[in-house]
């Protein structure tokens, strides 16, 4: 009896040690800013196609600095619809991540919307921003939760 006691508890010993626990996927808040100039525009139809090139700072789950490369879309007068893609690479990303936004910008060029990402990290959340065409540039706060199969947890 006693060693059926003791093979029943190393069995059971052995079946909790080999069973595999499952990983994480790190997940949770993500800041981009957005900090960008226009470059020469190309007008196709009432849009303008500007591209953008700049840095983002990214905070929560992945931090550091990026590249921005990417095409900013809008109407060329009035309150216009915002559909921008870029692509961010460098500095903390070990892959290129691509984060596209939609929304609207007012008479000024301020505006908010919605975005989603794929690539290093996966997510959706909002932006808010202004584009100044006369200057040139363009800056925006990207608030988004992911998740990122690749980061390290902190």
């Amino acid at each position: 009896m006693r060693l059926g006691m003791v093979a029943l508890v190393a069995a059971l010993a052995l079946s909790v040690l080999s069973t595999p626990v499952p990983a994480q996927v790190p997940s949770g808040p993500l800041t981009i800013q957005v900090a960008a100039n226009l470059g020469e525009p190309i007008t196709v139809g009432v849009h303008t196609v500007f591209p953008v090139n700049g840095t983002a700072l990214l905070t929560g789950l992945v931090a550091g600095e990026s590249d921005v490369v990417g095409l900013s879309l809008g109407k060329t007068l009035g309150p216009s619809p915002f559909i921008d893609s870029y692509d961010l690479s460098g500095g903390p990303l070990t892959e290129v991540t691509t984060v596209v936004c939609t929304g609207t910008l007012d008479d000024a060029g301020n505006g908010a919307g919605h975005c989603a990402s794929t690539g290093q990290f996966d997510g959706r959340g909002t932006w808010a921003g202004r584009t100044d065409t006369q200057a040139r540039s363009l800056t925006l706060t990207i608030y988004l939760l992911v998740v990122c199969p690749h980061c390290v947890p902190r």
